[in-house]
């Protein structure tokens, strides 16, 4: 009579797997995203300066020179504000779990774990591994 652990090894093995791959993926998945908000404010200052020199010619022949200077300032401040996102992908490494069942032997359950990395584009390289000793690799396109 075989114990309990031998008898489900394979169910066990399989469910730790899981488990391992969830933890893995939680931890390497997230991305970091930063919305920096930054506001620019700027001050136009504008100078209007008039001169208007008027000469007056007196009856006697003198002539008196009257000179009036006026100057305007205008001060116009405009804010603006720019919104901008970064984003920071974290290279892509997916881990899979694998299950399955020898249709033409059936002794058990087969269970295994498969890992692969986008190498250029949309193109991966994997590698897996069974637990009945069957070790590959994979090349796989993502559409």
């Amino acid at each position: 009579m075989k114990s309990f652990l031998s008898k489900n090894w394979d169910g066990i093995l399989g469910l730790l797997l899981l488990v391992f791959c969830f933890c893995l993926g939680r931890y390497t998945s997230p991305t970091k995203v930063e919305t920096k908000t930054v506001t620019i404010e700027v001050e136009k200052v504008k100078t209007n300066q008039n001169v208007v020199v008027v000469e007056k010619v007196n009856k006697d022949g003198s002539r008196i020179k009257i000179t009036k200077a006026s100057s305007q300032t205008y001060k116009n401040t405009e804010n603006s504000t720019q919104n901008t996102k970064v984003v920071e992908n974290k290279p892509s490494v997916n881990i899979h779990a694998m299950a399955g069942l020898d249709v033409l032997n059936p002794k058990g359950v087969v269970v295994g774990v498969h890992a692969n990395k986008q190498i250029l584009g949309p193109i991966s390289l994997g590698v897996f591994g069974f637990t009945n000793n069957v070790i590959g690799l994979s090349l796989g396109m993502s559409l």
